[in-house]
């Protein structure tokens, strides 16, 4: 959900939201590099160094991400 705020566009996330964000780093960042190592511990090590105010987004990114290939490799199997 998109708010008009003056002449910005806002999404429904707060603006301390966006600032936390910004100053902590994006979380897709941090996700995207948790992904690219090899070992299940390894992610969980990873995980546990992430900032503790956006390591709930990293982690919902890192679980939607293996959701997702799960789901592309169910459906190559089918075919």
């Amino acid at each position: 959900m998109l708010i008009a705020r003056g002449r910005m566009l806002v999404t429904s996330l707060s603006l301390a939201r966006w600032r936390m964000v910004l100053q902590f780093g994006k979380p897709r960042v941090y996700a995207a590099h948790i992904c690219s190592l090899k070992t299940r511990e390894e992610r969980v090590e990873a995980l546990e160094k992430v900032p503790a105010k956006i390591r709930s987004w990293v982690k919902f990114y890192v679980e939607d991400a293996y959701v997702k290939r799960n789901i592309q490799r169910a459906r190559e199997n089918n075919t």
